[in-house]
């Protein structure tokens, strides 16, 4: 039996091919996260093309209605810096009342064992 390579993505728990592929039912087939080195990959090879890349990252980041958008790197760079500067709010907040904490010095010197 022939040993080749058909490169696919996983959608809803489902790996779904890129190029159509007909085997008979009942064919065994083996998934791996990866190429070997030893068998014929069958299909694309390389990086996708960009526009491929830009539906995925918008799939991925839930935001397919900028797919027709020019200004979508933009528009996405300011969604991740609002993102990431309420996940700092937020983590900061949940110190911010501890008695343990309101001293930072002196916790961390109590922490380290250097309690004066």
């Amino acid at each position: 039996m022939r040993e080749f390579c058909v490169q696919g993505v996983v959608k809803g728990g489902q790996v779904v091919l890129e190029v159509p592929f007909d085997l008979p039912d009942g064919t065994v087939v083996f998934v791996a996260d990866h190429a070997p080195d030893d068998v014929e990959v069958v299909g694309p090879k390389g990086p996708p093309p960009p526009e491929v890349v830009k539906k995925l990252f918008l799939s991925i980041m839930k935001r397919n209605d900028l797919l027709d958008d020019p200004e979508w790197r933009a528009t996405i760079e300011a969604d991740r810096v609002a993102a990431t500067e309420k996940l700092i709010l937020q983590m900061a907040g949940m110190w911010a009342d501890r008695p343990e904490t309101a001293d930072p010095d002196k916790w961390v010197r109590r922490q380290w064992g250097r309690d004066e």
